[in-house]
């Protein structure tokens, strides 16, 4: 099985951020990922501060529930609970934990 890494990088509002990815294979690419909060794009919520307890606010401009993916600090992803509505995302973790969500 190859191992992917991925490392993240500030991500700017309203632009398109490269994100590193890193396989144990002799390769290498690239992912693009949107930020904004409008219609087809997404949003970053860094949590620098571990925390139980995430509070997330949906920018207005996105109009819909927003597809919700949190990674550690480490770029792994996990599964946690979480509810979100058109204005807010709340994240639920068993222990204070660092890391970021992409909500697109």
């Amino acid at each position: 099985m190859t191992e992917l890494t991925v490392v993240a990088v500030p991500m700017p509002s309203g632009a398109l951020t490269a994100l590193p990815v890193t396989l144990s294979a002799p390769m290498s690419a690239e992912v693009a990922m949107p930020t904004g909060g409008v219609e087809g794009w997404g949003a970053m919520h860094t949590q620098d501060t571990p925390a139980a307890s995430w509070h997330i606010l949906v920018p207005p401009a996105f109009g819909r529930l927003p597809n919700v993916q949190i990674y550690l600090t480490t770029g792994e992803p996990v599964i946690v609970d979480f509810t979100a509505t058109l204005t807010d995302v709340y994240v639920t973790f068993p222990n204070p934990t660092a890391g970021y969500a992409v909500l697109t």
